[in-house]
């Protein structure tokens, strides 16, 4: 163990000692993290073997699922097709009229029967770098990317001709950005450049020939950071400058390199921009999520210019128990996705022409959604159907076709689906003040009884947690474990008040409610109250780690992935990368004692207490992470061993960043190696059908 130095930290005239801060400037940091790699490293050594059998059996389904179903792109079908041992995808593009209309091909299909558009192994050959956002341009000219050499999220892009496999032939274009970019109908790459602080602060266009650039936006606001988008149309970039509670929004042509930014006129509140089509006249439709709910407006776009305040007209409204998705418009149709209750809808509606414009907005009927229903291809522009999936943990992607002028689900080729081998299902805890809250549970059917469970969970930024396809789950689930996710305040699932309930100074909230949905799921014999092991990652780390300090006699573990732990330290240094702009969610300890008192008393490193006994703890951290520092987990273990009785507390401090390392290979391998430990943590042996 490091040792403590016992050094005294006063806020606000509150003082309190803080052991292990001295870390953060100490010149011996990176060894101290190297020999808690290798502790923890030889500590799981025994389950390696279970742990590479995992990842050889599922790692590659894995990629694809997070890969997702080909694209379309004007006439073409796109494929990321990544071969065995490739760190780097090929885009594999075939003819659209080379498949029946009806038919979603697979990337298999695409991979065998088109041609390689570009090679991104190629152009990188050498390079040990994370790939951001990867796109093809309109005329299929140009592939543009973002590329992170050391996995701190301050990304550089990069262009290149499509067809060529020379490394020479690309070109950088800017340094220092987000992850995203967009190619814009003039022949520019839009990206934005981050900061000092690591914020994204200005947006630029650079032309993909060569030459100089220009600046669409430069924020100086701290606590506002940038993105850049293209509307579904192509014809708009959409330029927005937002906290976390407010956003500011510019558009500009994204066919005329020549175009300025032109402001949008909207309200107070979080919200977004598209495009459309009203009798035959550009528009814009502007959402708007405020504290009274969410509000679409209308407005003309003529000459580039949005319409004065005064002539916009409210479209639609949804109160603040409803979570509205950023409206996708089409050409003849406005998608918008709707959460009430824990219940996805996914609605459609098309424009009646008058003065003002109506929007009649309708439920889709997605028989079979079950727990909801993504898109699983990006829709065209002039598209009159879309392609989904529904959503689920355990069952792969299945696209079938939701047409938008006669709604009705069809499914379009392959086999049928075999019989259900796992239940999903929404159950509803009781929270201590009487608000139902939803908990999503997934188990092998032959699964019966108090089970063990693995409780996830995420409850920050008014962001829901969806559900998303992990093959390497059947791990758990095959040995009689189930798996559960607390969609618990702070998070979006039931619209503004839901976040609104569980940030700042209500931040504990969000931990009485994942309480309360592990005393629902043991009360109705779903969980063995003995074997329940935590997950979180981020934000659901904080969340999981203030639950582990306030009950640790209730967990058999815990697996903390990047866990924000030390949530008063960084909010009082307005030097680290997301602390001001965060301010918004958690609140200022440094300036409102109501805040820093209720920090202190659910953050995870300021609980440690001497005589508490934990579990079993596995932390992950990264080294190169620019969101929570590798020494807020490497504080948080030593305070855990010093004070506190039981474990072992095991600290893996790996390459890359917050999301991850570059390989997928090596990010397939830590999951596993998570979810094997887990398994052994609750005690699970063999699948439940004897596999």
């Amino acid at each position: 163990m490091c040792e403590r130095h016992d050094d005294v930290r006063t806020v606000l005239g509150v003082s309190w000692s803080d052991p292990y801060e001295w870390l953060r400037s100490a010149p011996g940091l990176a060894d101290v993290l190297d020999a808690e790699t290798r502790h923890a490293a030889a500590a799981l050594a025994p389950l390696a073997a279970e742990a590479e059998a995992l990842a050889a059996g599922h790692g590659r389904d894995a990629v694809r699922a997070e890969l997702g179903l080909p694209q379309r792109r004007g006439d073409l079908w796109l494929a990321p097709a990544v071969g065995h041992g490739g760190r780097y995808p090929r885009i594999v593009a075939m003819p659209r009229d080379a498949v029946d209309g009806d038919h979603v091909p697979s990337v298999g299909e695409v991979e065998s029967r088109g041609r390689t558009l570009t090679d991104l192994g190629h152009l990188l050959a050498g390079e040990d770098v994370t790939l951001g956002t990867v796109q093809i341009s309109a005329c299929g000219r140009w592939v543009a990317w973002t590329q992170d050499a050391t996995g701190a999220e301050a990304y550089t892009v990069r262009a290149a001709p499509t067809g060529t496999a020379d490394p020479e032939r690309v070109r950088t274009l800017v340094e220092r950005t987000s992850a995203g970019v967009v190619i814009d109908g003039a022949g520019h790459v839009v990206a934005v450049r981050l900061d000092g602080a690591h914020r994204p602060a200005t947006a630029v266009r650079v032309p993909l020939e060569g030459g100089a650039g220009s600046t669409l936006h430069d924020e100086h606001d701290p606590a506002r950071r940038v993105r850049v988008e293209l509307t579904t149309s192509g014809g708009w970039l959409v330029v927005t400058s937002a906290t976390r509670d407010d956003a500011r929004h510019t558009v500009v042509d994204a066919r005329d390199a020549q175009a300025v930014a032109r402001a949008v006129p909207t309200p107070p509140g979080r919200g977004s921009v598209a495009h459309v089509v009203v009798d035959g006249a550009d528009h814009l439709i502007v959402t708007t999520v405020g504290a009274a709910g969410t509000v679409c407006r209308v407005g003309a776009l003529r000459g580039g210019r949005p319409a004065p305040a005064d002539a916009w007209h409210e479209v639609a409204r949804w109160g603040p128990e409803v979570t509205v998705s950023t409206p996708l418009a089409l050409r003849d149709h406005v998608l918008v996705s709707s959460r009430r209750d824990g219940r996805d809808v996914l609605l459609a509606g098309r424009w009646t022409a008058g003065d003002p414009p109506r929007l009649d907005l309708a439920p889709l009927d997605l028989v079979g959604a079950g727990t909801g229903l993504t898109l699983a291809v990006q829709p065209q522009w002039d598209d009159d159907d879309l392609i989904a999936s529904p959503a689920s943990y355990v069952q792969p992607p299945a696209a079938r076709r939701v047409p938008l002028r006669a709604p009705a689900p069809r499914r379009r080729g392959g086999a049928p689906r075999p019989a259900v081998e796992y239940v999903e299902e929404v159950l509803e805890a009781s929270a201590d003040d009487g608000t139902r809250v939803p908990v999503t549970v997934v188990r092998h059917r032959a699964t019966t009884g108090p089970a063990p469970l693995l409780l996830s969970g995420y409850g920050a930024y008014g962001t829901s947690v969806p559900a998303r396809y992990n093959p390497m789950l059947r791990h758990l689930l095959d040995r009689g474990g189930v798996y559960a996710v607390a969609h618990v305040r702070g998070g979006g699932e039931r619209g503004r008040a839901w976040h609104d309930a569980a940030r700042g100074t209500r931040k504990r909230r969000s931990v009485d409610d994942l309480l309360a949905c592990l005393d629902h799921l043991v009360a109705c014999g779903v969980a063995d109250a003995d074997r329940v092991v935590l997950s979180g990652a981020s934000a659901g780390g904080l969340l999981m780690g203030a639950a582990l300090t306030s009950a640790p006699h209730r967990f058999a573990g815990a697996v903390l992935d990047v866990p924000f732990l030390d949530p008063v330290t960084s909010m009082l240094d307005p030097e680290q990368a997301l602390t001001v702009s965060d301010r918004h969610e958690w609140g200022d300890p440094g300036t409102d004692p109501a805040v820093l008192a209720a920090m202190r008393a659910y953050s995870p490193y300021e609980n440690l207490r001497p005589g508490v006994r934990l579990p079993p703890v596995l932390v992950t951290c990264r080294r190169a992470d620019s969101r929570v520092a590798a020494v807020e987990c490497l504080k948080w273990v030593q305070r855990a061993r010093h004070d506190t009785d039981g474990g072992p507390v095991l600290l893996l401090a790996l390459p890359g960043g917050h999301t991850g390392a570059g390989a997928w290979q090596d990010n397939v391998a830590k999951a596993a190696t998570e979810l094997v430990w887990v398994t052994r943590v609750l005690k699970l042996g063999g699948s439940t059908d004897g596999r």
